[in-house]
């Protein structure tokens, strides 16, 4: 079955400017499809969903319809004021606010005023099946169809009522000081102090109610009687939601905690933004708050008799094959693979009892490395365990078109030819290692350590005065670049003698990616830019999430995040070159030179079918294909086909050592057709085969 690996796909409209004017602007934005954010500059108060039409509610008297949570259409509430709550009961859709604003609405779609004028404000509304109530500075009104509204319980301005739930016949409200009032019918209403401090909301989970504060949970099966938790104590929480296994609590400060019994909780610090309301809908908890924020994931809880974890990706490793993404996952103390066709849209194949943290496609098959454990697979779907048992928790792994190298959080390193039968490597001064590269002469692995090796059998350690982990490194051509926590980043030309570089952050950084022109490095909330890796940028990254890796395959960027959050972007500011439908990945992007699009040589003919020669000590470069031959030369406009002399409009040059040659010419040359895609600045090749 065919569904989303990544649940929330998010457009943040200002990270990296990728785009021309045409789409987005230059070096500010990226676009993460599928946007279910920047509903407005404005707070999102409430959400709630009935009839298949999700509402939300917020300041300036805010009101948005959607079917599918991702596409919304504006509403006139007919008020200007904040709208704090939205409940639905028989009589449709009911909003309360600020000044005593109550609206209605059957559907969603039409909303009217209600009649009341009391001038306060309210903070919630519930339906217990017959009534709605309302409730806040005004104290408490009743009303059976939303409209016409009478006063049940008394004003408080001092210790407002902030919250309100129903178990289906009887209300429970809350104060802001600790109080709790209760009606079986809403006409009768008793009080409880409950509590001598802050409450902030209540629901009723099935069973019984759930009140939340400051440093509090509290519970009661009748509304009378409750049992005080300080189990999340000092932590103020705002919201808790129950989706009927597991509880979610959110604090204003530390994030989301998640329990299966409300006496165990786990602590998910990765959610920034003030949370107002939360709900559970069709699998999914549903998170509304500041600056039009919502959010949807269904993250889920693996309990057993020792361990409590949530099960999110606490790793997210990608590779692609040249028509496949594949995509690991390390889930609580369990693995998965998914893979997808063009990075949006997931198919989990593979559960793994144990983690799963590194991958790659090594031209014939994907191997994925983890905990103890090694697989192999030639299609992405179905996988082979060749190591089981391991001692060692492998990390990340590496291909070098002969030799497979994985490296371990453990230290360990083992090597094998051909992904199926490996050998232990005995390296004694590793600590721990978090990734593996080769550039072309060596391999290379960071972590707690730098180490290289020109085999992946011999390896010098580097002394090297890490502060903290590295997680990732690269190598464009030119420069190392690997980053790691605490906004480490350090750049090697060799690997051996090694540079710190500001990053001007403390926080983690846990994937790079180089496009050619530039790096990206993603961590914790955060995005940096550089385009020697050794000056960065910060740039704006609005949404709180762990990228966990990002690759690049020549078109698009796909990006693997925490809480089942991913990206695709395809950016316009960089050409791109398709060729018989596939997209070529070049070590320098291809650069406009006097109007002429010039790619890398190598890349460009090896694609096109046609064997490359390079002579350095005449710059020649000699590309042949079937009965053709051409000859170029760097910075000759004078150039040979099968003998017969061609004057180029411009030359062959030299950029950052690599050969860059006009890409319609090249290809034109050796039969192929070249059109140009204006929309995303993309050279589209098709090779026409006689």
């Amino acid at each position: 079955m065919i569904r989303n690996f990544f649940i929330m796909v998010i457009l943040i409209a200002s990270i990296f400017n990728l785009f021309t004017p045409t789409g987005y602007a230059l070096e500010s934005n990226f676009l993460f499809e599928k946007s279910i954010m920047d509903h407005s500059k404005y707070t999102i108060s409430a959400i709630t969903k009935a009839n298949g039409v999700y509402v939300i509610v917020g300041e300036q008297g805010i009101i948005r319809t959607s079917q599918d949570g991702k596409n919304w259409t504006d509403r006139n509430s007919g008020v200007k004021s904040l709208l704090s709550d939205v409940t639905y009961g028989d009589k449709g859709f009911v909003a309360v606010g600020n000044s005593g604003k109550i609206v209605h609405s059957v559907d969603g779609k039409e909303w009217r005023e209600s009649t009341l004028d009391v001038g306060y404000y309210f903070c919630a509304v519930a339906w217990n099946g017959k009534l709605y109530a309302a409730v806040g500075q005004s104290g408490a009104y009743i009303s059976d169809d939303g409209i016409e509204w009478v006063k049940v319980y008394p004003d408080s301005f001092d210790d407002p009522l902030i919250d309100i739930s129903s178990n289906g016949s009887e209300f429970i409200g809350i104060s802001m000081k600790g109080r709790v009032i209760f009606s079986k019918d809403g006409e009768t209403w008793y009080e409880n102090k409950v509590f001598n401090g802050r409450l902030n909301s209540v629901i009723w989970d099935s069973k019984e109610y759930v009140a939340v504060g400051s440093g509090i949970i509290m519970t009661s099966p009748d509304g009378t009687k409750w049992t005080m938790d300080a189990g999340l104590s000092p932590f103020d929480i705002r919201k808790i939601a129950f989706d009927g296994k597991k509880y979610v609590a959110f604090s204003s400060s530390k994030g989301i905690f998640i329990s299966t019994d409300m006496q165990n909780w786990i602590n998910s610090n990765d959610f920034i933004w003030n949370v107002k309301d939360v709900i559970v809908e069709d699998g999914y908890f549903i998170a509304v708050g500041d600056s039009g924020n919502i959010a949807f994931w269904n993250n889920r809880m693996i309990y057993d008799t020792k361990h409590l974890t949530l099960d999110y990706a606490a790793s997210s490793t990608l590779a692609w094959n040249g028509n496949l993404y594949m995509a690991v996952r390390g889930e609580g103390n369990k693995g998965s693979i998914w893979i997808s066709k063009n990075g949006e849209y997931w198919e989990k194949v593979f559960s793994y009892p144990l983690q799963l943290h590194g991958a790659i496609w090594d031209g014939n098959q994907f191997v994925v490395v983890g905990a103890k454990s090694i697989l192999v697979s030639q299609d992405g779907t179905t996988w082979k365990e060749v190591v089981k048992g391991n001692k060692a928790w492998f990390y990340a792994v590496e291909w070098n078109g002969s030799k497979h190298v994985a490296v371990g959080y453990d230290g360990s390193i083992a090597i094998s030819n051909d992904g199926v039968k490996w050998n232990d490597v005995d390296f004694t001064e590793g600590h721990a290692l978090t990734d593996v590269i080769w550039n072309g002469k060596q391999f290379l692995a960071i972590g707690s350590d730098i180490i290289t090796s020109p085999d992946g059998l011999k390896w010098t350690k580097h002394h090297i005065n890490l502060e903290h982990l590295l997680n990732r490194v690269i190598w464009n051509g030119l420069i190392y670049v690997a980053v790691g926590n605490n906004g480490l980043i350090y750049t090697s030309t060799d690997g051996d003698t090694w540079t710190k570089r500001e990053s001007n952050t403390s926080k983690f950084i846990d994937s790079i990616v180089w496009d050619g022109k530039r790096f990206i490095a993603l961590g914790s909330n955060l995005a940096l830019v550089s385009k020697d890796g050794i000056v960065w940028s910060e740039v704006d990254f609005p949404y709180n999430q762990h990228i966990y890796d990002i690759h690049w395959n020549g078109y698009r960027f796909v990006g693997a995040a925490s809480n089942d959050v991913g990206m695709t972007s395809v950016p316009n500011d960089i050409i791109k070159v398709i060729v018989n439908g596939k997209p070529l990945v070049f070590d320098w992007a291809p650069t406009i030179l006097n109007d002429k699009t010039f790619v890398p040589i190598r890349k460009i003919f090896e694609a096109l079918g046609a064997e490359v020669k390079w002579n350095e000590a005449t710059n020649t470069v000699t590309a042949t294909k079937g009965d053709k031959v051409i000859h170029f030369q760097v910075d000759n406009q004078e150039a040979m086909i099968n003998g017969e002399h061609i004057v180029l409009d411009n030359p062959p040059t030299l950029i950052n050592g690599s050969t860059f040659v006009p890409v319609r010419f090249v290809s034109e040359s050796l039969g192929a057709k070249v059109e140009w895609d204006n929309e995303t600045n993309t050279a589209v090749i098709t090779l026409i085969e006689k």
